[in-house]
This record gives C-alpha cells, sequence and structure tokens, in this order.
C-alpha cells in the first residue's frame, strides 16, 4: 500500500468511526428521550449537530423535544431544517405539522400532513390528522374525504369511523353521521363520544326516542358527562318536554356551573315557555362568562326585542355582527320576525346597519 493508499485509508476509517460515534451518541440521545430526560436528550442532539449540522435526525429529533417542552416556534424552525435536508421523509412532515396543530395553524398543518401522506401513502394517521386540522377550518367535505381515505386503509378503527361522523355532521349530512357513529360503536360498543354524538346526529334527524336512547346510554357509560345532559336537554326541549329540558339543563349547571352553552340552552327553552325575565338572566350570565359568545347575544337580543326594548336589542345584534358575522341569518331572523320590530326586512339594509356599529 502505498502512501496515497493510507492516507485514504485512514481518511475512510477516520469517517467510519466519526459515523459510528454519531450513531451511538444518536442511540444514546433517543434512549433519554424515550425515557423522558429531555434535558439530557437535548443536550446529546446539540453534540451530535456541533459536529453536523445538517443532521436530519438530530434536528428533527430536536425539534421533537421543544415540542414536548412546549417551545413549538423553535419545533418548527429545527424540524422544519430537518425537511430541508431530507424532504423526502414522511414522518418529519407528519410531525411537522403536529406541531402546527398545537400552534393552531390549521392550514399549515393541513398542508404538512397532505405532503406526509405524498410520501407515504399507506400512512393512516397523515389522512387522519389532516382530518382534525381541516375540522378546525371548518373544511367539511374535505375533512370527510380525509377519513374516508384513512378508512380504506384502517376500516377496523373506530376514531376513524367517529371523526367521520363528526365531519358528516358538521355538514348537516344527519343520515350519513348517524352511520358512521353506529360503525364506531360496533367495533367499541364502551366509546362514549360516539353515543353521545349519535343522539345530536338523530336530534338532527328528528329521530328523538332514538336520540334519547343514546344519550343514556352515554351517560349510564358516564353520568356526570355536563355535555351530554345539555345535548339531551336541548333534544327534550325540541321535542316539547320543557320541563324535564329545564331540569337536565339544572343539572349540568350543578355539574359545570362555568359553561355558557348550558345557560344559553336553558334560556331558549325559557323562552319558549314565556318565561323572558328568567331567559333574560340566563343568557346574561352566559355573557358574563363568555363576553364574546355570540349565541348569548343574539339570544339576549332576541328577548330584549320581544319586549321593545329594541335600542338594546339593536346594539347586541351589531356586537354579535362584528364577532361573527356567519351568523348573519340568526340575527335577521330575530330583527325581523318578532313583534315591536322597526327594521328594514333587506339584506342589504340591515347589512350596512350591522356593520356600521
Amino acid at each position: 500500500m502505498n502512501r496515497a493508499e493510507r492516507r485514504r485509508a485512514a481518511r475512510e476509517d477516520k469517517g467510519r468511526r466519526r459515523t459510528q460515534k454519531a450513531s451511538v451518541s444518536l442511540a444514546d440521545a433517543i434512549a433519554c428521550h424515550e425515557a423522558g430526560r429531555l434535558d439530557e436528550a437535548a443536550a446529546l442532539y446539540r453534540d451530535i449537530l456541533a459536529g453536523n449540522p445538517r443532521n436530519a435526525d438530530g434536528l428533527h429529533l430536536l425539534g421533537l423535544v421543544h415540542y414536548q417542552a412546549g417551545q413549538l416556534e423553535q419545533a418548527i424552525s429545527l424540524i422544519r431544517d430537518a425537511i430541508a435536508q431530507n424532504p423526502d421523509i414522511a414522518r418529519y412532515h407528519a410531525n411537522l405539522a403536529r406541531v402546527y396543530d398545537g400552534a393552531k395553524r390549521f392550514e399549515d398543518a393541513a398542508e404538512a400532513y397532505e405532503k406526509a401522506s405524498i410520501i407515504d401513502p399507506e400512512m393512516v394517521e397523515a389522512y387522519a390528522n389532516r382530518g382534525v386540522s381541516l375540522e378546525s377550518l371548518g373544511r367539511w367535505e374535505e375533512a370527510e374525504a380525509a377519513y374516508q381515505k384513512a378508512l380504506t386503509l384502517a376500516p377496523d378503527n373506530s376514531d376513524l369511523h367517529f371523526n367521520l361522523g363528526n365531519a358528516l355532521w358538521g355538514q348537516g349530512k344527519f343520515d350519513g353521521a348517524a352511520q358512521a357513529l353506529r360503525c364506531s360503536i360496533a367495533i367499541s360498543p364502551n366509546y362514549v363520544d360516539a353515543h353521545a354524538n349519535l343522539g345530536r346526529a338523530l336530534v338532527g334527524l328528528k329521530e328523538y326516542d332514538a336520540a334519547f336512547d343514546a344519550f343514556d346510554k352515554a351517560l349510564a357509560l358516564q353520568p356526570d358527562r355536563a355535555d351530554t345532559h345539555i345535548s339531551r336537554g336541548i333534544a327534550l326541549s325540541m321535542s316539547g318536554r320543557a320541563d324535564e329540558a329545564i331540569a337536565a339543563f339544572e343539572y349540568a349547571i350543578s355539574l359545570q356551573p362555568d359553561e355558557p352553552r348550558v345557560y344559553v340552552s336553558l334560556g331558549v327553552t325559557l323562552t319558549r315557555e314565556f318565561r323572558f325575565s328568567e331567559a333574560q338572566q340566563c343568557f346574561e350570565t352566559a355573557l358574563r362568562l363568555d363576553p364574546d359568545h355570540v349565541q348569548a347575544m343574539i339570544e339576549l337580543g332576541g328577548n330584549l326585542q320581544g319586549r321593545n326594548k329594541i335600542d338594546n336589542a339593536f346594539a347586541l345584534y351589531g356586537r354579535a355582527y362584528q364577532a361573527d358575522n356567519g351568523q348573519f341569518k340568526a340575527i335577521f331572523n330575530k330583527m325581523t320576525s318578532l313583534p315591536y320590530g322597526r327594521f328594514s326586512t333587506s339584506f342589504k339594509n340591515i347589512r350596512k346597519m350591522l356593520a356600521a356599529q
């Protein structure tokens, strides 16, 4: 072996030792990480990156440490750096999406999950989690498609059927939602959320007896679940059983006195019973708990308008419109359907009035 060959062999041997050392260090770091010793893991990942700043696994895993520590911006930066080094690793994109979800950057999350699924078309979690991100954006049809794709890969996953049911419910497809939720329950008979949401879908279909059966099954599994008592109360109110509805709402309040939704639901039921002063107190309580609760503003406005307190009602409608003009139809109906109204019935004019508030 001549001098040049010896030098080349020495360089290759040095490279192998460096790679082996990095590999051992990465294994040690991962072991610390999996044991929950995040500070130690982070220190080891940084040592690896000090020797090789382009180590994609080191960047990705250090990003996950920051994510677990709640340091989301640092996590995003590191995982994006990892992707820059190796853009063809599906889990990098999926984990970046998880961090985006944690930061409530749902649009970015949906895009990152989509990239993960393109790289690995068999990655069930990418489709499933993309659906959740899309739900957060109100993009129900796209969420439905994501869950359907995930179910082609994992047809026996009760969570996927549950999520599909929610996406269908969000589109008002109550029959399909009920079918999906029944599939979820068939796989996991004690799935409390699935029973409760099946009840809500059946309320949408006005199948009240079946809805009560679903709510009762959910409450048999988890008796002190306030939101199920609220949903059951809404179904009782809609089916004309006001006294039972009021009792359900009052029990929900005893379980969760700081939940504004129950006061709004109780107020709506009291309004139907012409108990306007009590209803007003309920809506005002909801707004004390959540000053930005749009439905409470609208219902309180309707309550006041019905009692000829027009200016107070209009001020509330203006607040509701500014907070969420997606509720315009509900505001319009309140303004034009109750007695003592003095508002134009033109959509265009009412929008102008509300926008000027």
